[in-house]
């Protein structure tokens, strides 16, 4: 199959796998076989008693950081881009996110892509005595700071070093304050959890957006798709490719490390992907280009 979208995966950096056997394991199976990125999932800390078991997630499971886990497994390959789908931005000062994403780019050869949310856990936001009511308002001003500080354009920053290339800006988020987030300050959306007949419906709303605002360039427009057996990975890509995505990333429960190695190969198997072939995502925007990371 020649893929009609860039087909990534989810990594365990969360959950009862999440360590460096499985990272580094399924990191490096993912690209041996042909997928384009892998990915990773953010949150910091909840409290005992936070209302997080609709997602699967309890006060004690563990949660690797997603920039410290994309370092290790940029030490650990060489070509597949690392995601993250989606980092809690709200969550953390704009200029040490800044720091940080510029420094994974820059250590990665240039493969970091920047998935960015609001959060929806406000027990998490409480934890770590950041304001929950203006967090749409931050994330704004927080892109605006993260973009200026690495182009340059930002007042009295000096950011060093910058990213080793222009660093893609995923939008999480489904509302209409995220889409209009997409359109003003993003390189593309990452859904995560919705159907097929859903994620057309936002990408017409984000072309249409596009138009009305006179936005130039076009939209990386993408999803996480959770609980995809090796023989519904086809299907799946397909079915998100025909609603118009440009990547879809497939994840699933697995029960040891030897259990997502094998998912990763049986996915890899069904989607007859071929090494070395997938296409980088890459911003489709005008913004302006950051100069090289050793300026």
């Amino acid at each position: 199959m020649n893929a009609p979208v860039h087909i990534g995966v989810k990594i365990p950096n969360w959950g009862p796998l999440a360590g460096p056997e499985a990272v580094a394991a399924t990191a490096a199976a993912a690209e041996e076989r042909g997928f384009g990125s892998v990915w990773v999932s953010d949150h910091v800390a909840m409290p005992p008693g936070a209302d997080a078991s609709s997602h699967g997630l309890e006060p004690r499971t563990p949660f690797l950081d997603p920039f410290t886990t994309l370092s290790y497994v940029a030490a650990r390959t060489t070509r597949v881009q690392l995601g993250t789908g989606v980092y809690v931005l709200p969550l953390r000062p704009p200029l040490l996110t800044a720091k940080q994403a510029a420094s994974v780019d820059v250590l990665s050869g240039g493969r970091l892509l920047l998935g960015v949310g609001v959060g929806w856990l406000r027990d998490e936001f409480e934890l770590l005595g950041a304001s929950w009511d203006d967090r749409g308002r931050r994330t704004d001003a927080a892109l605006e700071l993260v973009r200026g500080s690495w182009d340059g354009t930002a007042a009295g920053v000096e950011m060093w070093p910058r990213p080793a290339g222009q660093v893609p800006v995923l939008i999480g988020g489904e509302s209409p304050a995220a889409l209009a987030r997409t359109v003003r300050l993003g390189d593309g959306w990452y859904g995560s959890g919705i159907t097929p007949q859903r994620f057309a419906e936002v990408v017409t709303a984000l072309r249409a957006r596009m138009w009305r605002a006179g936005a130039e360039g076009e939209l990386l427009m993408g999803t996480r798709a959770a609980g995809v057996a090796p023989e519904d990975a086809r299907a799946t890509v397909e079915a998100f490719g025909r609603a118009g995505a440009t990547f879809v990333v497939l994840d699933a429960p697995v029960p040891d490390v030897a259990g997502a190695v094998a998912w990763v190969h049986r996915t890899a198997d069904e989607l007859r992907l071929e090494p070395g072939t997938s296409t980088p995502l890459a911003s489709a925007r005008p913004w302006a280009v950051a100069e090289p990371a050793c300026g």
